[in-house]
């Protein structure tokens, strides 16, 4: 891990971007979204680095918690008979990750 002036100068660096992609979404400028999306994922693996995190551990994760999202929505929308509300554990109603 690097000091805390470094950790400190890519995090702010990162929100920049951030906001840049923001604001590029909300005037709908696509290829501003391309690009500053493209830099905020290289500022994460960049904090990633700084923290000593494996990216690969990161991008796992993420895998995981997508598989889960859409395995929920599947069972939420097992067939089946049902009136109204479903019942029972599976009343998923979103596909939102978890």
């Amino acid at each position: 891990m690097s000091d805390d002036k470094e950790t400190r100068h890519l995090a702010g660096i990162l929100g920049l971007v951030m906001a840049e992609c923001t604001a590029a979404v909300i005037e709908g400028d696509r290829e501003e979204v391309i690009r500053s999306s493209a830099g905020f994922i290289r500022g994460l693996v960049a904090i990633w680095g700084d923290q000593g995190l494996d990216p690969d551990a990161v991008w796992t994760e993420l895998h995981c918690r997508i598989e889960m999202g859409e395995l929920c929505l599947r069972l939420s929308r097992a067939s089946g008979p049902h009136k109204g509300r479903r019942k029972g554990p599976w009343r998923v109603a979103t596909s939102k990750l978890p």
